[in-house]
């Protein structure tokens, strides 16, 4: 089953697409791919981060115990390896309406 924490945690109900967004541990979007590419050989991940410096200090500073113990495993490494990561550069423009006065 999905999840978004270590094995034992809750678990996700099925579903086909999914955002995350909020308060979550920093591992959470980790534990989400690999658990959900561990129920399907064929089961691919996409995550998507506007930072991968902000990704990767605050996956370093959490340190989270399960993939540091697990993350070189087999099963883990057959799933992390479906896993894609697309760092999004976000740029917002304010630009006026174009106005046409008759």
């Amino acid at each position: 089953m999905t999840t978004i924490f270590p094995p034992s945690g809750p678990f996700l109900p099925p579903f086909r697409t999914l955002l995350v967004q909020g308060p979550y541990h920093p591992s959470a979007p980790i534990h989400l791919m690999l658990s959900h590419n561990a129920k399907s050989p064929k089961a691919k991940a996409i995550m998507i981060s506007p930072s991968r410096q902000q990704l990767c200090s605050s996956l370093t500073e959490f340190d989270d115990e399960w993939l540091r113990a697990n993350g070189g495993t087999g099963r883990v490494c057959d799933a992390s390896s479906r896993v894609d990561i697309l760092l999004v550069f976000l740029h917002y423009s304010v630009v006026a309406p174009f106005r046409q006065d008759n």
